[in-house]
């Protein structure tokens, strides 16, 4: 009975670890998708807001650099 609860455990755990890598995988690919979708538009805001100030644009083009790294790195840490 105990080892028939304990592969039952094992079973489940199995499971949900499954299942979560999954919605994990899809949550960085919708943040992906989102990124690719906002930043481009983004930028050509901020190049056209702050055109005069080359040194706002680049800050700005390196948050979006290091945001899009993150979620490179998520990604593949979930595949």
């Amino acid at each position: 009975m105990k080892k028939l609860s304990f592969v039952a455990l094992a079973f489940v755990l199995a499971l949900s670890v499954g299942c979560s890598c999954g919605i994990e995988k899809k949550a960085v690919n919708d943040l992906k998708a989102t990124h690719d979708l906002i930043y481009p538009e983004y930028l050509k805001l901020v190049e056209k807001e702050y055109a005069a100030d080359k040194d706002k644009i680049d800050n700005r083009k390196k948050l979006v650099q290091s945001s899009n790294d993150i979620v490179n790195a998520m990604k593949k840490a979930v595949e």
